[in-house]
C-alpha cells in the first residue's frame, strides 16, 4: 500500500512541475538557480516579472 502511494505521489509531483514549466510558474525559481551559479544578483521576483513582460512585448508580433 505504501509503494502504491509512493508511486501515485511521486507521478502526481511529476505531472504538476510539468504543469508548472508549461505556464510559466517555474520561470523565475529556474532564473534564481542560473543566477546564483554564475555568482551574480538575482533580481527581485517583480523586477523578473516586469523584466519579462519588457522582454515579450518589445518585440514585433506577427500573429494578427
Amino acid at each position: 500500500m505504501r509503494s502504491a502511494a509512493r508511486h501515485f505521489a511521486s507521478a502526481f509531483s511529476g505531472v504538476w512541475n510539468y504543469v508548472r514549466a508549461i505556464m510559466g510558474d517555474q520561470a523565475y525559481e529556474r532564473y534564481l538557480e542560473v543566477v546564483k551559479r554564475q555568482g551574480q544578483t538575482p533580481l527581485s521576483a517583480q523586477e523578473f516579472y516586469v523584466d519579462s513582460l519588457k522582454r515579450r512585448y518589445s518585440t514585433v508580433s506577427r500573429c494578427c
